[in-house]
Order: structure tokens, then sequence, then C-alpha cells
């Protein structure tokens, strides 16, 4: 007789079940043993589910609010279309204007001195917010292309804290690299020993752009970059490029930089600052320059584009990682090796579709 109770994996769940159980109707229904169809465990089977009374269940917001996985949530904002803003302070100004735009549906904020210097740090979130609702579109252009010429009124509909776990990670240690010239400084104030960042979720009140995350890390924004893009061959849609002259940057972000060399693919846009910043290699201007008022030093920008957008990066070591080495020697960027390039365990179980392929784009 054919053995019915080995293991077999669910067609449509893929859990491990056996064939052979029997499993007891549950109350008020047939307590004759049955077996689970082929192929179908006994959870997935329509046979062993009662009739459900809808007012049992739960309202459809909570539902969603309370089984969301939250890393899953994490990596796939990060996914898609992305502001990153390396050594970004309290400057809410590129997050207003690339989220008004409509193009990103996530700004990724970097700065290892954030707690120390914005103790009170739910301000950035509500500055965002008082920002955002007082723009307007102004140019005859912008007016032709949205019927309605009117901003996003961003909304703060909650708030939480992000941790190394989150992200897939044991320790903050693995969003800094093994140097320390740089201003490194663990926080006493957060008994949570692994966090890292804090996230904002965003509503526009006219429902004409989708919702917004808002995520702020407190971590070395270079190795940030590797963790999030770099050694999964992703990239932001746009980076901001500014070396503030009074800051404490251990190493410029702009031009042929680490920033630079820890992008295998490149993004589309980067906007760039006019104190002492330059574009990187392989961008050229596509836009006027424009003051944003709430910077630190009234900066000028301008926005770059690649030449040959989400392309493979040829400078970048991250090319030839293996997966499997914890640095990488780069004789043109000799402080390379101070990175650390370790997938997270997310990665390890589930490889991450790669939204923005490294591919070269032809010239339009």
């Amino acid at each position: 007789m054919k053995d019915d109770t080995n293991e077999h994996n669910c067609e449509n769940c893929g859990q491990t079940y056996h064939r052979g159980r029997v499993r007891e109707r549950r109350a008020g229904f047939d307590a004759s043993p049955w077996r689970a169809p082929k192929g179908l465990c006994e959870e997935c089977s329509p046979e062993c589910r009662p009739p459900m009374d809808p007012n049992s269940l739960p309202d459809a917001a909570d539902y969603l609010r309370h089984s969301e996985n939250w890393p899953e949530t994490l990596h796939s904002a990060l996914s898609g279309p992305c502001l990153y803003y390396p050594g970004a302070g309290k400057d809410v100004d590129p997050a207003v204007l690339f989220a008004n735009s409509g193009i990103v549906s996530t700004v990724v904020y970097v700065d290892y001195l954030a707690e120390s210097l914005l103790h009170n740090f739910d301000n950035v979130f509500t500055e965002f917010e008082r920002v955002a609702r007082r723009t307007q579109f102004s140019t005859r252009r912008v007016q032709e292309i949205h019927t309605d010429a009117r901003c996003p009124i961003w909304r703060l509909e909650e708030t939480g804290v992000i941790t190394a776990a989150d992200m897939g990670y044991s320790s903050p240690e693995a969003f800094y690299p093994n140097t320390h010239t740089y201003a490194h400084r663990k926080s006493d104030d957060h008994p949570e020993e692994s966090l890292i960042g804090r996230w904002g979720r965003f509503h526009n009140e006219q429902g004409a752009a989708r919702p917004l995350m808002f995520l702020y890390f407190f971590t070395e924004a270079i190795q940030t970059y590797i963790n999030l893009w770099g050694i999964h061959g992703l990239a932001p849609l746009a980076v901001v490029v500014q070396n503030h002259s009074k800051g404490c940057c251990w190493t410029p972000f702009h031009s042929d930089s680490l920033l630079y060399a820890a992008a295998p693919c490149l993004p589309k846009y980067l906007y760039v600052g006019n104190l002492g910043s330059t574009p990187w290699p392989g961008y050229r201007q596509v836009s006027q320059s424009r003051t944003d008022h709430n910077s630190m030093h009234h900066s000028e920008r301008a926005l770059f584009q690649a030449r040959t957008p989400f392309a493979s990066n040829p400078n970048s070591p991250l090319n030839k990682w293996d997966g499997r080495a914890t640095s990488l020697p780069s004789q043109r960027y000799p402080k390379f090796h101070h990175f650390k390039l370790v997938a997270p365990e997310t990665f390890h179980r589930r490889r991450w579709k790669v939204s923005v392929p490294c591919r070269p784009i032809p010239h339009s």
C-alpha cells in the first residue's frame, strides 16, 4: 500500500504538511475524519474552512496595520524610486522638491550626527510637513502639465524607529565602516541598542500623489548606501551631493569620491550644491540653479542627469564583489577597504528583485 504519510509542500502556501493527517471539523461541523486534497495542506483546503461571520472580522485598515511585516515594508520602500541625502542634517528642501514632484515614493536621509543635533527629532518631519504646505508650483510649464497645479499637502500619519534587525543586521555597527576618523558616537539616549534611525509615513490630503515614506538613518552615509543599494546592484533615483563646508564630513561626497565608488549602478539624478561641490563623473546639468532657503547655508543647487542613467559604474570596486568577501581593496580608492561588505540575512533567504538593473541606456 502506498505510504500516505510522507511530507509534502502545499502548492498554495508552500508550507510542509502530511497528506495523511486527520483533522476534525470545528465545532458545529461534521466531525468525521477527512484528508486534505492532493497538493493542498489542511489550512488551504476549502473543505476545512468553516463559514465566516463577516461581523467577526477586523476593520480592513486595522488588519493591514497589525499584520504588516515591517522589514518587508522597508525593503519594498527602498526598492522603489528614492531620494538619498547623505549628511542631511535638518535640510528638508530636497525632500520637499522631490516629494512634491511626484517622482519618488521614499525619502532617505542620513546623518551620523543626527541624534546629537536633532534632540527633538520629530521636528524634522513636522518641518517637512510645514515647508511642503507652503510650496506651490509656479511656472507656466508645470501648470500646463498638471491640471491641478497645487502641491500635495503632506500630513504625517505615524512615526516609528528603525532598528538594525529591521534591515537584516544584528548590530548598528554594520552601518559604520571599520575606521574611526569620523565622529561616530553611540547614543545613550535610547535603551534599544539596535536603533539606527526613525521613519515617518506621510499621506497626501489631496489624494493626487502616492503616499510618502520618510526614513532618517543615524548612521554613516557611504556605508549605509552600500548596505541599502550598493551590494544589491541597485541605485536610488536621485542623490543629493552637498559638501557642507562647516560640517563634520570625514570624506567628501562629490566628484570622484568614495560615495561615487560605492555606486556600482548610477542613480539617474544628482542634486548638486554650490558650496565646493561638483557632480560625479558622467553627469551633466539639466536645470537652472535654485536656492534652498531651509538649507544650512542657503545653498544654490541644480539638477544633474547621468548620461547613461542606471548604467554600471565601471569605477566601482563593488563590480568585483563575489558576495562573500567582507572588504575590497582598491588602488583607485585606497580607503574603500574600510567599508564592510556583509549582506543582510534577508538577502541570504530571498534575493531582492532588482527594480533598477545596471544596464546601459542609449542616449536620447
